[in-house]
C-alpha cells in the first residue's frame, strides 16, 4: 500500500493490515471495516509495541483505534452475510472493556445460540431503545464485576436467552425486553453484603421469570416496574 491511499483513506481493515513495515506512530484512516459496508471504520495509529495484539477492533496487529468512547459490533467486523465474522465480532465486542453501544439495527442470528461470557471486569451495554436495538440468539453471561445494561431487546426462541448475572458487585438493568425465553434477567450470588442490584422497567414475554434471585442477601436486589406475561 502506497502513501497516497493511506492519506486518502483506506477502503477496509484488510487494506490496513496489508501495509508493509509500518513505522511507529504512522496514522491511517479507514473508511469501513469491510469494503463498501460504510461501518466500523476510523482512525488508527501504529504502535510497534502492540504488533502481536489483535482483538479484532481496538488493536489490530499494532494498529490502535483512536478516540474510542464506545464500541459497536461493526467496529469488530460484524458482517450480516458472514456467520464466522459475525459470531467473532459479537464476542469480541461484548467482551471488550469499552462501553458497547447497540445501534438501531437487528443483529441477525447465525448458527444457533451465541453465548458471550463477560468475566472479571465492569461492563456497560446500552441500546437505542428496546424496540430498535435487538439481538437474536445471544445469551449474555456476566459475572465477577459491575454491570449496566439499558435499552435493548433479545428476540428469539429457546431457553436462557437474555442477561444472566452472577457473583456481582453492582448491577443496573433498565428498559430491557426479552421474548420467549426461560430467564430474561436472572441474578444470583452477590459478591458481598455491599453488593447492590436494581432491575427496572424490564419485560419478559412468555418467560418463566424475570429477576429471579437465589441471592442470600436478596434484600439488596430491587425490582421496579418489571413484569412477565404471555402475549
Amino acid at each position: 500500500t502506497t502513501q497516497k491511499p493511506i492519506n486518502d483513506g483506506l477502503e477496509s481493515i484488510a487494506q490496513l493490515s496489508n501495509i508493509q513495515n509500518p513505522r511507529n506512530g504512522m496514522r491511517a484512516y479507514v473508511k469501513s471495516y469491510h469494503a463498501g459496508q460504510n461501518k466500523g471504520g476510523g482512525t488508527f495509529v501504529y504502535d510497534n509495541s502492540k504488533a502481536s495484539i489483535n482483538d479484532l477492533g481496538t488493536v489490530i496487529n499494532g494498529w490502535v483505534r483512536q478516540n474510542i468512547k464506545t464500541v459497536t459490533v461493526w467496529d469488530f467486523g460484524y458482517k450480516s452475510d458472514d456467520e464466522a465474522k459475525s459470531r467473532a465480532a459479537l464476542i469480541a465486542c461484548f467482551t471488550s472493556k469499552y462501553p458497547t453501544e447497540l445501534l438501531a439495527e437487528t443483529l441477525d442470528k447465525h448458527g444457533g445460540l451465541i453465548e458471550v461470557v463477560i468475566d472479571g471486569f465492569n461492563k456497560v451495554i446500552y441500546g437505542k431503545g428496546s424496540k430498535s436495538s435487538i439481538l437474536s440468539h445471544v445469551k449474555i453471561v456476566a459475572k465477577n464485576g459491575s454491570f449496566y445494561f439499558k435499552g435493548f431487546k433479545n428476540n428469539d426462541n429457546g431457553k436462557n436467552y437474555g442477561v444472566i448475572i452472577s457473583n456481582y458487585n453492582d448491577v443496573f438493568v433498565s428498559d430491557y425486553e426479552c421474548e420467549i425465553c426461560y430467564d430474561a434477567v436472572l441474578l444470583w450470588y452477590a459478591n458481598s453484603t455491599e453488593s447492590r442490584a436494581l432491575v427496572e422497567n424490564c419485560i419478559a414475554r412468555k418467560a418463566y421469570r424475570i429477576g429471579f434471585t437465589a441471592d442470600i442477601d436478596s434484600r439488596n436486589v430491587r425490582f421496579v416496574n418489571c413484569k412477565t406475561y404471555d402475549s
